[in-house]
């Protein structure tokens, strides 16, 4: 129920969270925030405490408003061993849309720090885009990215 009330809260704080995203958030005019309520979604995207869903959704938010804030906490969450895998999923899938914002050598050390199944689960989303795609490309042949990580059938289908 804690879960859900600050879920609710964060999706209020902005309703354009899941509807419709473009493929690169940071193509986006961002959105104006009330003063008071950045800081406490910038809380619930760093609380170590927080839930999963919560930092995930805070995260969103961030990405929508401030994609430059949200890009390092998205790559955090992700790398997070403690985090389920469907959170480290939707983090990838929210790095990949603010994979314009994000800094490459930040990413390609994602890339490295997480298992095999979550690198391609990044190598994945990044796949959808133009950028994403170049990005992939770029850290495989840095010897950062595996490349048995483009051999994986969720890559082929992109």
């Amino acid at each position: 129920a804690a879960r859900d009330a600050a879920v609710a809260l964060l999706r209020a704080a902005l309703p354009a969270v899941g509807a419709g995203r473009p493929e690169s958030l940071a193509q986006t005019s961002p959105p104006t925030v009330a003063a008071d309520v950045l800081p406490r979604v910038v809380a619930a995207a760093t609380d170590p405490k927080g839930t999963p869903d919560t930092r995930v959704v805070a995260c969103e938010v961030l990405a929508v408003v401030t994609p430059d804030r949200a890009a390092p906490l998205a790559v955090k969450l992700f790398t997070d061993p403690a985090a389920p895998p469907a959170a480290r999923q939707k983090a990838a899938v929210l790095i990949a849309q603010l994979s314009a914002v994000i800094d490459r050598a930040t990413l390609r050390e994602a890339m490295k720090a997480v298992p095999h199944q979550y690198a391609v689960t990044l190598a994945a989303a990044l796949a959808g885009s133009k950028d994403g795609g170049e990005l992939l490309l770029e850290s495989v042949r840095a010897g950062a990215v595996s490349a048995r990580v483009l051999q994986d059938k969720a890559l082929h289908e992109k």
